[in-house]
């Protein structure tokens, strides 16, 4: 009798912890399914963090049945991965774009700069170089300030430099300039 009462009440325990297990499998592929949705989504900021927080529920729900444990991890490690590689490949062009544009803001600083050194600048060259300036896309967030600072001194000291302008035509230039450049 007590060997029935405790082989019944062994069964009725892995039982229990079957179905438990089946229903974590259940919560498991539903994240799986979540995180194969999102894999190949471009909204960078938002779906990472959606990523994260199904990563969060993932560890919350308990263990699934030993035969699918892998299997099931896998796919939802595989699409959360895919997804985190696409962003660091974006991030990392993005970046490189960056430098690249930080790069080209420099040149044209530098030719301004030796405008201003040689006494050669009009106002048209300034036209011509702020037009460039301005149409280059993005810098890096640390080096804003740095350029801008930069552009902004060589244009002043290319307008004080351009020979044969009055003080009102130098500062109709500057103002000019400005007015450009906050549009």
């Amino acid at each position: 009798s007590a060997f029935k009462t405790f082989f019944n009440n062994k069964n009725g325990f892995f039982k229990k912890l079957d179905e438990e297990r089946e229903v974590n499998l259940q919560l498991k592929n539903d994240l799986v399914k979540k995180a194969l949705e999102l894999k190949e989504s471009m909204d960078w900021e938002r779906t990472s963090n959606e990523l994260k927080t199904l990563q969060q529920k993932w560890k919350d729900v308990g263990p699934v049945p030993e035969k699918f444990r892998e299997k099931v991890f896998k796919e939802f490690k595989d699409a959360c991965d895919h997804f985190f590689e696409q962003r660091r490949t974006q991030h990392d062009k993005m970046e490189q774009e960056q430098s690249e544009n930080m790069r080209l803001k420099e040149e044209i600083c530098t030719d301004l700069e030796s405008h201003a050194a040689g006494r050669t600048g009009s106002s048209d060259i300034l036209r011509e170089l702020q037009e460039k300036f301005n149409a280059i896309g993005f810098v890096p967030r640390k080096d804003i300030n740095t350029i801008r600072t930069r552009y902004h001194e060589a244009v002043d000291r290319f307008i004080n430099s351009i020979p044969g302008l009055s003080e009102d035509e130098k500062g109709k230039i500057a103002l000019e300039n400005q007015l450009n450049d906050l549009r």
